[in-house]
């Protein structure tokens, strides 16, 4: 087993004493003393004792520690919130892609300093090697409560807390910009896969359910997993092609997540109810507006596309105030269908493009 070196701190003011493994850093908050250590790309916090409230004080703490070392010497196996000893995972925080390493880099490239102390909790900048820079703040009562990545400040909408009991199912990649007007827009998406199962009950493969939340804004959007996304007016957008050649599109919900200590609960209460429905529904989600590609093609189809033609989203865009999909169809070659609707989902214009020089300047 590897040496464990055991750190001790004594503050007399408060009697608090601090014992457990060697920190990175100690920090005073509230009165008790935290040691901060960073540990492959995970938040490590561990909280003093009280001497002055348990029988024996010093003594007492001393003993318990030593009891627990005892019978697990890894001290950075005792995650018990109820001793103040927890473990964060910051890619659940700030998201995959901003703390996750590609294969030939490593968590030892991530570093933490401590930004700044307040009064009920501490701000720690998180930055690394490949050039993310981002910030947490960790409460006094041990739970992150704001975030931002490179500047930009973002919703926190898991814990983070190890193990994950309550959302340890979904997975997401981290901010991510998407195509959008007025203003420049990104989303935090998460996605679940549920098992899809047959009249006997044997799995036949998933459908995943997508949920999305605008930066900034906090639109709380959720859909198919297969669904472009954009961002109109504040308002998000994913457009697919559904089952009998229906362009759909799924909207945002009414829901906003807030930029508070309140947004990990706001958020787990809506995908609790997001799963339900889900699954209640036969694991889908139905669209909120639909159009069958021909008809919106109308006579501009004659000659070209037919029944038998099958579509797809080859991008969908923000332009002029406009939100501008562009489809293929697997039988035709070198015709690109052009659907422009506005803010309220009428449809403003259709066109077919000819040729992949008319489709690249339309797409510049």
């Amino acid at each position: 087993m590897d040496e464990v070196q055991i750190q001790s701190v004594w503050d007399s003011e408060t009697r608090e004493l601090w014992l457990g493994e060697e920190s990175d850093t100690l920090v005073s908050m509230s009165g008790r003393l935290y040691g901060l250590t960073l540990s492959g790309g995970d938040l490590v916090v561990n909280r003093s004792q009280s001497a002055a409230s348990i029988p024996g004080g010093e003594r007492a703490v001393v003993e318990t520690f030593l009891r627990r070392f005892l019978k697990d010497p890894d001290p950075a196996s005792w995650l018990d919130p109820a001793i103040g000893s927890m473990r964060y995972r910051l890619d659940r925080v700030l998201g995959g892609n901003v703390m996750t390493p590609a294969p030939h880099r490593s968590s030892e490239d991530i570093r933490m300093t401590v930004a700044r102390v307040l009064n009920n909790g501490v701000v720690l900048k998180v930055a690394t090697a490949w050039g993310r820079s981002c910030e947490i703040l960790l409460s006094s009562d041990q739970r992150i409560v704001a975030a931002s990545v490179d500047g930009t400040g973002i919703p926190v909408l898991f814990d983070g807390v190890v193990p994950d009991v309550h959302t340890g199912q979904w997975g997401g990649g981290g901010i991510a910009p998407i195509d959008s007007a007025p203003d420049p827009m990104a989303v935090l998406p998460f996605s679940r896969s549920f098992p899809m199962k047959d009249a006997l009950g044997e799995e036949i493969g998933s459908q995943v359910l997508r949920v999305a939340v605008s930066v900034p804004g906090g639109s709380l959007w959720r859909g198919p997993v297969n669904c472009q996304l954009v961002s109109l007016n504040g308002r998000l957008f994913g457009f697919r092609m559904g089952a009998d050649e229906n362009l759909e599109v799924v909207e945002s919900t009414h829901v906003t997540i807030p930029m508070n200590e309140n947004s990990v609960t706001v958020f787990r209460q809506h995908i609790r109810q997001f799963e339900s429905e889900f699954v209640n529904n036969g694991l889908r989600i139905p669209p909120d507006r639909s159009w069958k590609v021909l008809d919106l093609l109308g006579e501009k189809a004659r000659g070209i596309f037919n029944a038998d033609s099958r579509f797809r989203c080859r991008k969908v865009a923000v332009r002029e105030g406009a939100i501008r999909i562009t489809l293929s169809a697997s039988d035709v070659r070198g015709r690109f269908p052009e659907i422009n609707l506005g803010p309220e989902l009428q449809v403003l214009s259709v066109n077919v493009l000819r040729g992949y020089q008319e489709l690249e300047e339309r797409e510049l």
